[in-house]
């Protein structure tokens, strides 16, 4: 198991609505989740039902995007990573996750994350498969839809058991991308 699985933020207690606690964010772990996608696993196959989550999880996070490029346009770099620097997550996000972002040039942005609670909530479920795909891999589509130029790398995640996230978008002009 990955070395930061024990943040003590996460036994802070949180005031919360209960409209807030029914409409849990989409990638919030959820055992109903794991027990759906188990139980498709089952009647269809793993690897059907890992592309019925990745096409549901696809589609749900270019529709956020589409909704983020509403109020916010990406049209550089620093567009996007203002919104990924730690002082601007959200309080949700800045109770789950602990991460250090570095502004590396216009072209190059860098975030690493030491602990998730997402990746805990999946992995205490045996359920990392099913987190990469709706949780990880769902950060490499919201960034594409945000704008094509912008290209997430990363060779490490919690969820899969690295003891930490290494995330780098790079800005890559048409000519760059051949």
């Amino acid at each position: 198991m990955a070395s930061n699985d024990s943040n003590p933020k996460w036994k802070e207690k949180v005031d919360i609505t209960y409209e807030e606690y029914w409409k849990t964010p989409y990638n919030m772990p959820h055992e109903g989740l794991v027990m759906l996608v188990r139980a498709m696993e089952k009647e269809l196959g793993k690897k059907k039902a890992h592309e019925i989550l990745l096409k549901t999880m696809q589609m749900h996070h270019r529709e956020l995007a589409a909704r983020f490029l509403e109020k916010q346009k990406v049209e550089k770099l620093m567009d996007f990573a203002s919104t990924y620097m730690p002082e601007n997550w959200s309080r949700r996000s800045s109770m789950a996750l602990d991460g250090e972002a570095v502004m590396v040039s216009l072209k190059e942005f860098r975030l690493t994350i030491r602990s998730c609670l997402w990746a805990k909530s999946f992995r205490e479920m045996g359920a990392e498969d099913i987190g990469y795909i709706w949780c990880c891999l769902a950060d490499n589509v919201f960034t594409e839809a945000l704008n094509p130029h912008i290209k997430l790398y990363r060779t490490k995640t919690l969820m899969m058991g690295d003891d930490h996230c290494n995330y780098c978008w790079k800005w890559e002009d048409d000519e760059e991308k051949k």
